[in-house]
């Protein structure tokens, strides 16, 4: 009898080399997947901060104290990639929120050219600490098949949504008050799409009232893109060799969603 995963269509890996052995680029852009000066690092400074996430989160856990709802906060990913961002989020998440029940963290991944679990490990074992990658060894056996579509995944008080479609489909589907968007595509210069005025106001349509973006690109097209939408975008300190790095702001949320 055939195996009906096998006869689904799989979305292609991205097509890498690595440079000095450890430094993963994309072929077809001719572009690294994050900085040379550390993956995890650089996730802290642009998306975790620039995203105000310890803040936001120590005033989540302060508020969940006093309420008996369970309190929810959503991140949004362009570009999921190595998951990377996504560990570092869990990271922080657990340190300033803990194995909590009453606080919730949902982390929306997107990403049409899944990468292999094996490329995964290997990023994530040069990458991360021993106690980090403790917990993603649970993420890898349990990561996607490359088969287009939603995957779901739960690691207690942190759900893992991944959708293998092209950003503006999955922006078309999704339902949720998003508080703060990733954008980690390759630069607008060599992945326009990604970063496109349409795709900004579908991004602002799915915002909560206080959503934050952070992109490692502040390029014009970007940043004109997001005012438009709705954003007010500013330059802050770059990491490592990149002079700045972007943070908006949401301003005008003219269809909120239902939130997960």
């Amino acid at each position: 009898m055939s195996n009906p995963q096998k006869m689904l269509r799989m979305l292609s890996a991205p097509d890498l080399y690595w440079r000095e052995g450890d430094m993963p680029v994309s072929k077809n852009f001719d572009d690294v997947f994050f900085s040379q000066n550390g993956g995890w690092a650089e996730t802290e400074h642009v998306f975790l901060q620039g995203c105000e996430l310890p803040k936001r989160w120590q005033s989540l856990t302060k508020n969940t104290a006093l309420d008996a709802n369970v309190s929810r906060f959503t991140i949004a990913e362009l570009g999921f990639g190595t998951g990377l961002n996504f560990m570092a989020s869990w990271s922080l998440w657990r340190q300033i929120c803990g194995e909590n029940n009453k606080t919730h963290l949902y982390y929306i991944g997107i990403e049409n050219r899944p990468w292999r679990a094996e490329d995964v490990r290997r990023v994530w074992a040069q990458q991360m600490g021993k106690e980090e990658y403790s917990y993603g060894e649970r993420v890898l056996k349990n990561w996607p098949d490359s088969v287009p579509g939603v995957h779901y995944r739960c690691f207690g008080n942190v759900s893992l949504l991944v959708f293998y479609k092209e950003a503006h489909q999955a922006l078309e589907v999704l339902q949720a008050r998003v508080d703060a968007w990733f954008l980690d595509g390759f630069t607008p210069a060599k992945n326009p799409e990604m970063f496109n005025e349409d795709l900004c106001r579908k991004m602002a349509d799915l915002s909560a009232d206080q959503a934050r973006v952070a992109s490692f690109s502040v390029a014009r097209t970007l940043r004109e893109n997001l005012k438009l939408a709705g954003f007010e975008p500013n330059k802050r300190a770059g990491f490592g060799t990149k002079r700045h790095c972007l943070q908006a702001s949401i301003l005008t949320n003219l269809t909120p969603q239902t939130a997960f």
